[in-house]
């Protein structure tokens, strides 16, 4: 009778003991793996695994001492996913993971890769070292962070091509840091994403849909650059664009916008432009009803002086403009002969509205020079 008080009053006096002044916060425990594994996958944040039993007297002194010290609580709050897990129940992990004894802390990456496993009672000074060696392991570079948010961003605005520029320069040293992990799964979503459209599109293949396909898998590869599926879907399209009955239709459609094209240049008098699209479709398109017709609207075109005249014109302002640009490239990068030499045959160009404005910077320059020590 007296030992058994004197063992429940040597246990009182212990547990008194470890007890420490609350620090106003509590750690945020998870009880379920599973469900702990994917918030880490998707959060990027390392897991922290504690196992203990009902019976461990060494787990519970975790619990009232290291558990309530200020900055471990912030640092598996907001640096980790914090897991507490009854060795009991969880027999299949414990089996896995093979542990010893109880308690066992286990810090693993956001992929599950274990970093470190702390075996027996650890105090609040030597567990912070172990969870800043943990993180620093799975360092995070600023820019890294920044690339992958922004990337998370187009994707949800629907820019891929951006997206997966951003994701793929995270990963380029293949680590696994938190944010690689991070990027590593939203590449694969968007591959996933883009594989699943692009089966979709194959479909028309089977209902001898080619056409339709065809554009598809264009528009397709432009919004998933960069991607594998954008690369099967290029390979596709060349493949079928070198069927027989795909080239026909092309260069069918083809001659039609460019007919239409040049319809409605010759309606809004754009007579230079009407006139460079009639000349392409009876060139390579002769053998077509819109090649027949350009060479009538051709005809049309040159039977009337005005318009000529005002396409002689349109030629010769667009022929002026090229030489001006050309003089800007030479004057930015230091060529002032060559660029004199643009601006000189610029001037010579008659008809053009931008002559003088060239002869008048060719005197500028001349200025310069002279000017020049």
């Amino acid at each position: 009778m007296f030992a058994s008080a004197l063992r429940l009053t040597l246990l009182t006096l212990v547990g008194i003991a470890w007890a420490a002044p609350a620090s106003g916060q509590e750690i945020r425990w998870r009880y379920e793996y599973g469900s702990a594994r994917t918030e880490a996958q998707r959060s990027g944040r390392p897991l922290f695994l504690d196992f203990s039993t009902e019976w461990c007297t060494y787990c519970k002194k975790l619990d009232v001492t290291t558990f309530r010290d200020a900055e471990i609580v912030r640092l598996l709050n907001e640096q980790f996913v914090p897991v507490k897990l009854d060795g009991n129940r969880e027999k299949r992990l414990v089996e896995v993971l093979q542990l010893q004894g109880y308690p066992t802390l286990i810090v693993a990456g956001p992929d599950g890769r274990i970093l470190k496993t702390i075996e027996g009672f650890v105090d609040a000074a030597r567990l912070r070292a172990h969870l800043t060696d943990a993180l620093a392991s799975l360092d995070n570079p600023e820019w890294m962070i920044h690339a992958q948010q922004e990337a998370v961003r187009l994707v949800k605005s629907g820019e891929y091509p951006k997206a997966v520029v951003l994701l793929k320069s995270v990963l380029e040293d293949d680590r696994q840091r938190p944010v690689q992990v991070l990027a590593r799964r939203h590449l694969q979503e968007i591959e996933s994403h883009a594989g699943h459209e692009l089966a979709q599109i194959r479909q028309l293949i089977e209902r001898q849909d080619l056409m339709a396909t065809v554009d598809q898998l264009e528009a397709f590869a432009q919004r998933f650059a960069g991607t594998k599926a954008a690369q099967e879907a290029l390979a596709l399209h060349g493949e079928l664009c070198h069927r027989p009955e795909v080239k026909t239709a092309r260069r069918q459609r083809q001659a039609a916008e460019l007919l239409t094209q040049a319809r409605r240049d010759f309606e809004a008098q754009q007579h230079l432009c009407c006139l460079d699209r009639c000349i392409v479709l009876t060139t390579q398109f002769g053998d077509l009803p819109e090649g027949s017709e350009a060479q009538r609207l051709l005809e049309t075109l040159k039977a009337n002086p005005q318009w000529l005249k005002a396409a002689s014109e349109r030629l010769a302002d667009r022929l002026c403009e090229t030489y001006l640009a050309l003089a800007d490239l030479w004057i930015q990068r230091g060529e002032l002969d060559l660029a004199a030499e643009a601006l000189r045959r610029a001037a010579a160009v008659d008809g053009s509205r931008y002559a003088e404005a060239a002869r008048q910077r060719l005197v500028q320059m001349r200025n310069r020079a002279q000017a020049a020590p």
